[in-house]
C-alpha cells in the first residue's frame, strides 16, 4: 500500500506491522528499502539461535556504515515559457560555474569545521558554503521541455540539484538555524544559476522550495538521505561484485529476500531492478 510506514518486522510469526497498527502476513517478503531500517524493526525471537546470531552479526555489521551520496534540491516556478529556456540548454543537464574543481572543500574543509566541539561557526560555515557552491556541479532538470504538458502554458519548472552532506544539515538543526541555512543555501544557489546560464531567471521566480538531505532521510526513510546506497568512504557492507551478484539478494532470515540499491555497491537504477529479478526468482523457485 502506498505512503505506508512499515514499523515492525515479525519474522517468526511472518507478519508485518504499519505505523496504524496494520499487520499483513505474507509468503515471502522482498525489502527493497533502507536496509538499517530493515536490520532496526525486524524482531527475530523464536528463529533459532543459529538465524539470530546470524542476524545479529550483519545487524552490527550494517548499522556501523553509512550511507552515500545526498544532495540538496532547489524546486522553482518561473514566470517564462519553456522556450526561453531551451534557447539555453535541453531538458537535462549539469552545469560547473568553475572548472577549477571542489578539491578539499567538499570533506576536508567542511569535515574539519564540524569536528569542532559545541555548537559549528556560523560564518566559517557560510563563508564554506560560498566556496563549495561556486565550484560545484548542478544537475538542472526543466521537465516541461521534454513533455510541454508538466507546466502550465507560460511557465516553466526547473529541478536544480548539487551534491550535500547530511551530516552538515544535522549539525546545523541541532544548533538552530536549519531554516535559515536553507533560505541562503537557496538563494545563494538562484544568484549563481540567474548570474550565468539562465539571466533573466532571478525575476520571474514565482515560487519556490527546497529538500535538504535531512528531508530525504525523512520522507523516504533513506540513511544519511543517501540517494547512491552506501558510501565509499568506508568499507562497502554488501557484495560488490557481479559475479557474486545472485548471492546479494540474500538476507539471513529464512523467507525474506532484498533488493535495490542497498542490496549491492555500487548502486544504480540497473542494479536495483536486477537485484529485484534475483529475489523475485529465488522465490518463484523456493
Amino acid at each position: 500500500m502506498r505512503e505506508t510506514l512499515v514499523e515492525k518486522v515479525f519474522a517468526s510469526e511472518k507478519r508485518i506491522t504499519d505505523q496504524n497498527g496494520a499487520d499483513y502476513m505474507y509468503k515471502n517478503l522482498v525489502w527493497a528499502a533502507d536496509l538499517k531500517t530493515f536490520y532496526s524493526i525486524t524482531l527475530t525471537e523464536k528463529l533459532s539461535p543459529k538465524i539470530v546470531r546470524k542476524f545479529e552479526k550483519e545487524k552490527k555489521r550494517l548499522l556501523d556504515r553509512r550511507g552515500g551520496d545526498s544532495v540538496f534540491t532547489l524546486y522553482i516556478e518561473a514566470d517564462e515559457p519553456p522556450e526561453s529556456f531551451g534557447k539555453v540548454a535541453h531538458g537535462h543537464f549539469f552545469y560547473s560555474p568553475s572548472r577549477k574543481g571542489l578539491g578539499e572543500i567538499r570533506w576536508g574543509e567542511i569535515d574539519s569545521i564540524l569536528r569542532e566541539p559545541g555548537s559549528p561557526d556560523r560564518s566559517a560555515i557560510l563563508e564554506w558554503l560560498d566556496k563549495f557552491l561556486s565550484l560545484n556541479t548542478f544537475e538542472i532538470s526543466i521537465p516541461a521541455l521534454k513533455d510541454p504538458g508538466m507546466a502550465p502554458e507560460g511557465k516553466t519548472g526547473l529541478i536544480i540539484s548539487v551534491l550535500a552532506d547530511y551530516d552538515l544539515f544535522k549539525k546545523i538543526a541541532d544548533a538552530g538555524w536549519y531554516d535559515e541555512f536553507i533560505t541562503v543555501t537557496e538563494e545563494k544557489i538562484i544568484k549563481i544559476i540567474a548570474g550565468s546560464v539562465y539571466p533573466f531567471l532571478k525575476d520571474k521566480i514565482t515560487y519556490q522550495f527546497s529538500f535538504s538531505p535531512l528531508s530525504y532521510a525523512k520522507r523516504v526513510g533513506s540513511s544519511e538521505g543517501a540517494i547512491t546506497g552506501w558510501s565509499f568512504r568506508e568499507p562497502v557492507p554488501v557484495i560488490n561484485k557481479v559475479l557474486s551478484a545472485n548471492r546479494a539478494v540474500v538476507t539471513p532470515v529464512p523467507s525474506i529476500f532484498q533488493a535495490g540499491q542497498w542490496t549491492y555497491s555500487p548502486a544504480g537504477v540497473p542494479m536495483s531492478i536486477l537485484t529485484g529479478k534475483l529475489a523475485a526468482r529465488r522465490i518463484l523457485t523456493s
